[in-house]
């Protein structure tokens, strides 16, 4: 008897770490196209060609894959992660590809093709996966690719074509 409640208890305990894993099965992009800028906090990044990456508080102006290569304009998409158990936190990674010839920073004479960064995530929450143009350096014309990945999964990827003003 004591034998089966301790397997009973085994597969009870199992079966609740297993529940308790984050499962993350798609994303889902809910907008795309230029945004503004609310409060931006920047935060040191290493790996980020300009040096880190920005918490924002955004919101959709135009839905377009065509932007104006210029200081100022902010690009990219919002998407929620689809998967169980809603509200867990995961870790995604987030992929720049940028145009043919890549971009170069003056400052550190660093030219990169692609930049990737990784941060957390809610399952079921909306986030941003932007990019916005801070620099004149930035704004190379050209197709420019943002991406999601969770694993070795690309969730979510969005082309936009940026043409001089």
């Amino acid at each position: 008897m004591r034998f089966e409640a301790c397997l009973a208890l085994l597969l009870i305990s199992t079966l609740s770490a297993q529940a308790q894993q984050p499962k993350v099965l798609r994303a889902e992009i809910t907008q795309f196209g230029i945004y503004e800028v609310g409060k931006v906090t920047r935060q040191s990044q290493s790996g980020i060609l300009a040096g880190g990456t920005n918490t924002v508080n955004y919101k959709f102006k135009t839905e377009t894959t065509s932007v104006p290569a210029r200081v100022g304009v902010h690009f990219g998409f919002e998407y929620r992660l689809i998967g169980v158990p809603k509200g867990a936190k995961v870790e995604v990674r987030k992929v720049d590809i940028f145009p043919e010839g890549g971009v170069t920073n003056p400052k550190t004479g660093k030219t990169a093709t692609r930049e990737e960064y990784s941060e957390t995530t809610q399952i079921g929450g909306a986030d941003l996966r932007g990019y916005g143009l801070d620099d004149d350096w930035e704004a190379v014309p050209g197709t420019w690719t943002l991406q999601v990945w969770y694993g070795d999964r690309m969730l979510a990827e969005r082309s936009f074509t940026l043409v001089k003003p």
